[in-house]
């Protein structure tokens, strides 16, 4: 057998506003793919199961083989009955092959028939409901060339294109010259490989080379002999195609005897799909499902309907389903023992073997016990069976198992949290209370402090008033002692200067008499002189 690495990218699932052929094409072989894929899945999780010793009846599989039937059934399906219309040359037409299709599959589940005389018919597919335009499927399945371009190949003198065309006899082709291209069965006995003799008769082309009888391997990239198979695999492939044009050709001009002979893009198509599909069931497919997070290639841009839509197209949803119905978590024993043991009681804990024990000694029937244990005290004994199985070496739960035993190891950490939070809430408040108390006491000295030494104050102030007191008495005895003995010299005293103030006022009274009188007589005497001379003048001026 054949050893290699094969890397398959297939167009996704398509649902657009014009649907036609290659939408079809594309479809088909996206629900052929998923089919195998969601066999691969549900076939794994089956042998899981059986492997374990488990009921393999809890995981249920939805079938998409009808879908595939009604598109390419081998008698009614849709793309048969356009193999069928093709063959009809100028008489089919979109109208007669919607009306059988129609006709055929009117009825059928995942076929709705539209309103109206439209070439249209709509598919329900697993991604979705799909219209889909009929109206060049006939023209786009017969891939035929123009009948110039046959007519003008037929005359060409080209050894090289009259090859191509197998219009020059086989015997007279030769190995090394133009076009030439080596019989299919010549190739398959030189590459000594039953899978290309197999892809040979479905009409699939040259696809992996075998390796050498000698054992030496395949051909390293790049020699001779690669390039070579190569070539020849490439100058097959184009030979074909060409081939297949020109027979469509001459069947588009009448001959239809010539065209019911070749196979249609229909037709291959299908072949290839089944090919791909038995590759991959012979093989150990591993899938990558691409999503693309949005349409504007922006960074840290995510468009939730777009994801929604590629995961559903993918059929990454289904997968889910096909999981959650039967027990999507599952640990072994050891890893389950060791995640939950402290779920079990601490006294029947200290009674069981540890984890680290069972570890070392290989224990595997202490930890499925003390396994079956935890998962009996947390989850309910009555529906035991529907959430949670023992295997052979696993413990299956199911996606609320899962749940419920997360939610019983949260609440165990949070009522033992409360406690470490209590015990250290109380440490925190009695290291407060010591530290207030300290302040408090500070706080009582200072105050008491404050208050006597205000009390010292006052003391010291009344004290003082009463000193204050004493000696004013004392001073006021003494002022009234001294007051009584100097009233008597005070008397004598100021006697003596009112007779010294009087004897002086006398004097100065005495004289200012004087002085006033003799003023007095000056001041008479000038007015008696004036007054007489003015009588004088008066008399003198009378007389």
């Amino acid at each position: 057998a054949t050893s290699f690495i094969g890397i398959l990218d297939v167009f996704g699932f398509e649902i657009m506003r014009h649907n036609s052929f290659e939408q079809l094409c594309i479809n088909f072989a996206n629900e052929a793919l998923q089919q195998q894929f969601n066999q691969m899945v549900f076939v794994h999780e089956q042998d899981q199961y059986r492997r374990e010793g488990l009921d393999t009846a809890v995981v249920s599989f939805r079938d998409n083989q009808p879908i595939i039937d009604l598109i390419a059934g081998k008698v009614d399906g849709i793309l048969p009955l356009l193999e069928s219309a093709a063959r009809l040359n100028t008489l089919a037409t979109a109208d007669r092959f919607v009306r059988s299709v129609h006709n055929k599959h009117e009825r059928h589940a995942n076929y709705v028939r539209p309103r109206g005389d439209q070439a249209e018919f709509t598919v329900k597919h697993f991604a979705g409901d799909v219209l889909y335009d009929a109206e060049e499927f006939i023209v786009k399945n017969n891939d035929a060339l123009q009948g110039d371009l046959v007519e003008l190949f037929a005359v060409n003198s080209s050894v090289f294109v009259a090859n191509i065309l197998g219009t020059r006899p086989s015997d007279e082709q030769e190995d090394g010259e133009p076009g030439f291209v080596p019989r299919r069965s010549s190739l398959f006995a030189a590459q000594g490989s039953d899978t290309l003799a197999k892809a040979a008769e479905n009409g699939d082309g040259v696809d992996l080379p075998d390796a050498p009888e000698n054992g030496a391997g395949p051909p390293k990239r790049g020699s001779r002999i690669h390039k070579a198979r190569r070539r020849l695999q490439s100058e097959e492939v184009q030979g074909r195609r060409v081939q297949g044009r020109v027979a469509a050709a001459a069947a588009k001009r009448g001959n239809a005897g010539q065209l019911a002979g070749n196979k249609t893009v229909s037709l291959k198509f299908r072949q290839q799909v089944k090919n791909l599909c038995d590759t991959l069931t012979a093989t150990q497919p591993h899938y990558i499902k691409c999503i693309k997070p949005n349409n504007v290639k922006a960074a840290t841009a995510f468009g939730p309907r777009l994801v929604a839509q590629q995961l559903r197209y993918a059929g990454v949803l289904e997968v889910v389903r096909i999981r959650r119905e039967g027990y999507p978590s599952r640990m072994n024993y050891f890893d389950f023992y060791a995640k939950y043991e402290m779920l079990i009681p601490y006294k029947e804990r200290q009674a069981m073997k540890s984890v680290a024990d069972c570890r070392a000694q290989g224990d595997a029937a202490a930890a499925r016990a003390a396994s079956e244990k935890i998962a009996h005290l947390v989850l309910d004994a009555s529906d035991a069976e529907k959430e949670f199985q023992l295997g052979g070496t696993l413990l299956f739960l199911r996606d609320n198992g899962l749940d419920k035993m997360d939610a019983a190891v949260r609440e165990f950490y949070a009522g033992h949290a409360s406690a470490i939070n209590a015990c250290a809430r109380r440490f925190i408040a009695v290291m407060r209370y010591r530290a207030a108390r300290r302040r408090v006491i500070r706080a009582q000295a200072f105050f008491r402090m404050a208050v006597l030494t205000l009390r010292l104050r006052r003391q010291r102030r009344a004290a003082r008033c009463i000193q204050e007191r004493v000696k004013t008495t004392q001073a006021a005895a003494q002022y009234k002692a001294m007051k009584a003995n100097a009233v008597p010299i005070q008397a004598l005293f100021r006697r003596g200067l009112a007779q010294k103030r009087f004897s002086k006022a006398s004097r100065e009274r005495a004289g200012a008499v004087a002085a006033q009188s003799l003023v007095r007589g000056f001041l008479h005497r000038r007015a008696a002189a004036k007054k007489r001379r003015e009588w004088g003048a008066a008399q003198v001026i009378t007389g």
